[in-house]
């Protein structure tokens, strides 16, 4: 069904749903915000990412798992349960039999974590997510009701789409008059436009959900709120000329709504899309042609957002800062703006330069994120990531001699990824672990779709559905893997080893800010260019809060996706 009838009001409801990275609020609707009302919408923000009493279901969810598979499997704990509780709301919302449900909540595990879970883990696991929906609908509907608007748009990742499915129905059920706007990340990879998983969605969700906007969503969704909706219910850039957001002049984001003291570290951009290519990444298929804003007004915005909200930290949601760096830390040094910057870096030439990284530490960069990826040469020459293990080991060293926390991000079972190459990576660990913040693995991703390898992967190995083709009623968009070696079991295996190679070396992965704080004492001990310790920046301008659940996947939190 669609609407009774058309808009009644210019007031828009933007939400994001759980479950997503908890450490900024949240990005693309606030920078949606920002664009809609400066053209005389009224939006009001709903954040039910940040909301304590949805996020202590994570927490439960993560400590039955905890409890009942053995902890030899556990590998990266969280990042599985991530996979393992969206996959399982989404079976939730779509199930007909009870009995395949339960079947499937334990194949769900099992394919996860190996071990396969007993009976009564897999009822506290479905007793966990039932109350969980039942409270996340009633916190919706109350939303929607305080607010009463004329559309209810929804900003969605893999990780949040189970979620958003469930309160896009619930609104349409109790207030059919409101218009429903899906967006987000996931149509870049998941929901790729074109793919099965695209084409599922869309045809279950056509009782409850009127529109969809593929890609940058500003330009889309204002074509979108007067008038393109009469045009079908998927809208991409063609509906607009295929123009793009002018970075020169971008909508400050607007987090007016939202509870600040949530979150230890306040969120903008620089620049969107990538210059480069990786094999695995979707930012380019996403974005388009890499673009940024001038230094002068991004430490203007700086200036404004620090002043209206405070906070001292600042993640930069950019894919890369390299091409940027030297304008950006040069231009918040000159401003004396006292802010801390954590962001995302490749490790390339510039970055093994210790006086160019002194420069960028004085002008606040404060932890890179870093997606080394692998260890291996061979590996990193088939990512295209276009650097070297030595070259790798040089720019951790510099980044750490600076103070700057090295966060590194690893994919472990990329096609073709021999034991002699995963040696590789855990050598490059031994060899700085000193100078490593925090080693995170993630096992290979593939989508049929959405990738910058996605079509050449599907030709040379073949996919397979990995829960079975039986359950894609109840999953909808289904997880692919490759035909590829190593096999799901041997990455699997080789995800657990290299979490306890990392503890053995002491090389931390945090997941709580009680993790964070762990992590950020020993940092601060042993460098003493360290700067201050999260939970202090957050607290400088914001009062303590509630700790939060687990952080979630912290590579997630890269990506805009407005």
């Amino acid at each position: 069904m669609t609407p009774v009838s058309d808009p009644k009001n210019n007031r828009i409801l933007l939400a994001l749903l759980p479950f997503w990275s908890p450490l900024t609020p949240p990005l693309g609707i606030a920078v949606l915000k920002g664009h809609l009302q400066a053209r005389g919408f009224e939006v009001v923000l709903a954040d039910f990412n940040g909301d304590h009493a949805l996020w202590a279901t994570l927490s439960k969810y993560v400590d039955i798992l905890r409890r009942w598979v053995p902890e030899q499997f556990h590998g990266n704990l969280f990042d599985y349960a991530y996979d393992v509780i969206h996959n399982h709301i989404m079976a939730h919302i779509h199930r007909t039999d009870d009995g395949r449900y339960h079947e499937l909540v334990t194949v769900l595990v099992q394919k996860n974590f190996v071990a396969p879970p007993a009976a009564d883990a897999i009822r506290q696991l479905v007793e966990c997510v039932d109350h969980y929906l039942s409270v996340l609908e009633r916190k919706v509907l109350a939303a929607v009701e305080r607010a009463d608007p004329a559309w209810f748009g929804v900003s969605t990742y893999t990780t949040t789409l189970g979620s958003t499915l469930a309160a896009l129905r619930a609104v349409r059920r109790e207030h059919p008059d409101v218009w429903t706007v899906l967006g987000g990340g996931v149509f870049a990879d998941h929901l790729a436009p074109g793919s099965e998983n695209f084409k599922a969605v869309l045809k279950v969700t056509e009782p409850y959900l009127d529109a969809i906007v593929v890609g940058e969503g500003e330009l889309i969704f204002e074509h979108l709120l007067a008038g393109g909706f009469r045009n079908g219910r998927v809208h991409n850039a063609a509906v607009i000329g295929n123009r793009l957001v002018d970075l020169g002049s971008p909508a400050i984001p607007d987090f007016t709504g939202l509870r600040m003291t949530d979150y230890p570290q306040m969120a903008t951009y620089v620049g969107r899309s990538c210059p480069f290519q990786c094999s695995f990444c979707s930012e380019t298929v996403q974005w388009g042609k890499y673009r940024a804003k001038s230094g002068d007004f991004f430490v203007s915005e700086l200036a404004g957002l620090k002043n209206r909200y405070g906070g001292k930290a600042f993640l930069l949601a950019d894919s890369l800062i390299n091409p940027v760096a030297d304008d950006v830390f040069g231009a918040t040094s000159d401003a004396s703006l006292d802010l801390y910057f954590d962001t995302y870096l490749r490790a390339d030439p510039e970055v093994c330069d210790s006086a160019r990284v002194a420069k960028w530490r004085k002008g606040g960069f404060y932890r890179a994120r870093l997606g080394i990826e692998s260890g291996s040469p061979n590996i990193l020459a088939a990512m295209h990531k276009k650097t070297t293990p030595e070259q790798i080991r040089t720019a951790i060293r510099t980044l750490a001699e600076h103070g700057i926390k090295t966060t590194t991000y690893w994919v472990v079972g990329h096609p073709g990824e021999t034991e002699e190459d995963f040696q590789d990576s855990l050598s490059v660990i031994d060899d700085c672990a000193g100078a490593l913040y925090e080693a995170e693995p993630h096992a290979f991703y593939y989508y049929p779709l959405g990738q910058v390898y996605s079509k050449k992967w599907g030709k040379d190995y073949g996919a397979v559905d990995l829960y079975g083709e039986q359950y894609a009623d109840m999953l909808v968009a289904r997880t692919w893997i490759l035909n590829a070696y190593p096999d799901r079991a041997q990455t699997l295996a080789r995800m657990s080893r290299f979490v306890a190679f990392c503890r053995e070396r002491g090389v931390a992965n945090p997941y709580s800010l009680a993790d964070i704080a762990d992590a950020d004492t020993r940092w601060r001990t042993e460098h003493q260019a360290a700067g201050p310790m999260l939970i202090d920046l957050h607290n400088f301008n914001h009062p303590a809060s509630r700790p939060q659940a687990a952080r979630g996947s912290a590579r997630a939190a890269s990506r805009l996706n407005v």
